[in-house]
């Protein structure tokens, strides 16, 4: 499973987003919390799973073990894959064995962008226009 979680993302909505990622569906705006609960334990229940939380911002010890209250019921071996840029909320959500990633370099950066656009062709005396708009990209 897979979900972005946005920065005032509320339990119900990332229950939702949950099981729309693992039964590859939409689900029931409408649904109750329960109704979601329910589904969601039904489909776990048992089986190991990775999900991957992305983006996560909102830094409530609350919400989180709220949430998690939700997974217990997967395999023993489920995972939990979590992505922020904040330290404090890898903090909050007890994360073992963080990992840190730092950014690209500049060069690093201008490079990707030439790969991607060139579709890893060498390109011989790039557009003077080009150049330009690529490095105004990789500045942002």
């Amino acid at each position: 499973m897979w979900v972005c979680i946005s920065e005032n993302i509320d339990v119900k909505t990332i229950l939702k987003n949950m099981l729309e990622s693992l039964l590859n569906v939409t689900t029931d705006e409408n649904l109750s919390l329960d109704n979601l609960k329910s589904n969601l334990h039904q489909n776990l229940s048992g089986r190991k799973y990775l999900l991957i939380l992305d983006e996560i911002w909102n830094e409530s010890h609350h919400k989180w073990i709220e949430l998690r209250t939700y997974l217990m019921c997967g395999a023993e071996d489920s995972k939990i894959l979590v992505s922020t840029r904040s330290k404090t909320m890898a903090q909050t959500m007890v994360v073992s064995d963080p990992c840190v990633f730092n950014g690209l370099t500049s060069q690093e950066s201008r490079g990707l962008l030439t790969n991607i656009v060139t579709y890893g062709n060498k390109v011989e005396g790039v557009n003077q226009t080009l150049e330009s708009i690529g490095k105004k990209i990789v500045e942002k």
